[in-house]
């Protein structure tokens, strides 16, 4: 399929002190307690250990983890708990977004598995999260860091590195439709964790309720999808741009700015970054002309990038595509998945433009646990102009 779109952006910014001290001893204990037994409440047994077998914890463990620290993933479903109002004020989530926090891993008497405590938090748009790795380190961005979000599961589990499935039980606490207080409990299932990935690598998964289907705090099955981010491979732009970026306008390397040596294309290009998209006259308005075909039923004017991971040397990073039909999307709103392309891209000094290999996301409609990565042929570059003009202001353009 041939694409050919000159595209030019707009971005936005970027009484007794002893009776009281007991008090709150006692107190703390409580909520401890309350806190740590939420996980180890429901037997792993019953409801994981078809997945990963429960093992005995044996040392805590720092170099292998199934997720980085804090690792963003997008999830559907859930709406019967997840858009519950607890007062007036409250207004539903516009992100479809979680964030899952590890917090301790251990090894266990099991070859290749660990034992995992986290918490899953999902969003909402008052409380956004952006954990982009660079390297080893990582980026949080965050808003008011009081607000943890709808829902904030306690899981406690077990993963395997062979197989790479963690399957994890926890509880956590929402409000029903009437303001009254659920107790919910879950099964967390998560795929294809395993030691290495590529671009096209998805960790998908599900979350159960544990209640039965007449219970009051039983919810609908939420689906889970995350772009892995721990020892990922930039295998296809290494395969494929080892001699420059293919195709595309000949443009002289003096036309676009280098790159300076205290800034990366991952500086560059942090967060999310919207590009007008401008159709050459061959286009006629065809199915051709975007990379869904007849996938979706609009022509899209913008396409907007979204980082997700930079590499240790700062010249490649990984990208969400998403192309779109409105000019304006909330900071705090998710991607559509369904028109979005994830891509790996690498800096090309000789010809001063950034070259992007992208991929299609399929069967992210219906339930995310079925997503899969394919249709690797769309290319896309990038570069900064030398030369501004009053007719061409754009400080980046680009082709796809």
């Amino acid at each position: 399929m041939s694409i050919d779109m000159d595209c030019s952006i707009f971005c936005r910014t970027k009484l007794c002190f002893n009776a009281f001290f007991f008090l709150f001893i006692i107190s703390s204990f409580t909520c401890l307690h309350v806190v740590f037994g939420t996980a180890s409440e429901f037997d792993y047994g019953v409801h994981c250990n078809s997945v990963v077998h429960e093992s005995k914890p044996v040392d805590e463990e720092f170099n292998i983890m199934p997720f980085p620290g804090r690792q963003n993933g997008y999830f559907s479903g859930g709406d019967k708990v997840l858009n519950n109002p607890p007062s007036r004020s409250y207004s539903p989530p516009e992100s479809k977004t979680f964030l899952f926090e590890t917090h301790h891993v251990y090894t266990t008497d099991a070859d290749d598995v660990f034992m995992v405590e986290g918490n899953l938090i999902f969003q909402t748009s008052f409380y956004y999260e952006q954990s982009i790795s660079y390297g080893s380190s990582y980026v949080i961005r965050s808003s008011d860091s009081s607000d943890r979000g709808t829902l904030d599961f306690d899981f406690q589990g077990f993963w395997s590195r062979t197989t790479g499935k963690l399957c994890m039980v926890g509880s956590s606490y929402a409000y029903s439709k009437e303001g009254k207080l659920l107790h919910l409990a879950a099964v967390l299932e998560i795929n294809n964790l395993q030691s290495s990935s590529n671009i096209r690598t998805l960790v998908t998964g599900t979350m159960d309720s544990l209640s039965s289907a007449n219970d009051p705090n039983h919810f609908e099955q939420i689906s889970l999808l995350m772009f892995p981010q721990l020892n990922y491979a930039y295998t296809m732009i290494s395969n494929q741009f080892s001699e420059g970026c293919p195709r595309g306008t000949d443009v002289q390397p003096m036309s676009s700015l280098r790159l300076s040596h205290t800034r990366t294309i991952c500086d560059m290009l942090g967060g999310s970054n919207a590009f007008e998209l401008e159709y050459s006259g061959s286009c006629n308005f065809s199915k051709s002309c975007n990379p869904f075909g007849d996938g979706i039923r609009y022509f899209p004017s913008v396409v907007s990038l979204r980082m997700i991971q930079c590499s240790n040397d700062g010249l490649s990073l990984r990208l969400l595509i998403e192309f779109r039909n409105d000019r304006y999307q909330g900071y705090y709103s998710s991607p559509n998945l369904n028109t979005s392309l994830i891509g790996e891209g690498s800096w090309d000094a000789k010809s001063n433009r950034l070259c992007i290999i992208a991929c299609r996301i399929y069967d992210a409609s219906s339930s995310l646990e079925k997503s899969h990565v394919g249709d690797c042929t769309t290319r896309l570059s990038l570069r900064f102009p030398a030369i501004l003009s009053i007719r061409n202001t754009s400080t980046i353009v680009g082709e796809i």
